[in-house]
């Protein structure tokens, strides 16, 4: 029972994953193809070092900067900025960090006391142990 459980959450998780990277993949190369639509084209300025930067790009970077993931198409020149960057990157990937926790904190408190007992014998003698819990820390009754 336990295993074909386990076997149909794995199964419906590459699902997920294949339909998302799908979707993701698809709509990615439909807009590589057709290119920006008119109303969002970007508008560049040539900075000091002749690099050509966005507001638009700028987004996109520190994005992929916070994720850790970090393409390396672009980097800052000045101090201020890369003081800056470093800071907000900082900053980003505690942010993610705690979002992340808070879902997480979330659910496990959603499904707190919803387990299943499975009733197994360990010889002749068969008992239960109850533990009784109130907002997540053990507690005696009297």
């Amino acid at each position: 029972e336990h295993t074909a459980g386990m076997m149909q959450v794995t199964v419906q998780v590459v699902l997920r994953i294949v339909a998302l990277l799908t979707v993701m993949a698809g709509t990615t190369l439909t807009f590589e193809i057709l290119g920006d639509p008119w109303w969002l084209v970007d508008s560049f300025f040539v900075t000091h070092a002749d690099d050509r930067v966005s507001f638009l790009q700028m987004v996109y970077w520190i994005v992929v900067s916070i994720t850790t993931v970090g393409y390396g198409d672009f980097a800052p020149k000045t101090v201020i900025t890369r003081v800056l960057t470093t800071i907000f990157i900082v900053v980003g990937v505690a942010s993610v960090y705690l979002i992340q926790y808070s879902f997480s904190e979330m659910r496990r408190q959603q499904h707190e006391g919803t387990g299943k007992y499975w009733q197994r014998s360990w010889g002749e003698e068969r008992h239960v142990v109850v533990i009784l819990c109130h907002n997540g820390s053990a507690s005696r009754m009297a």
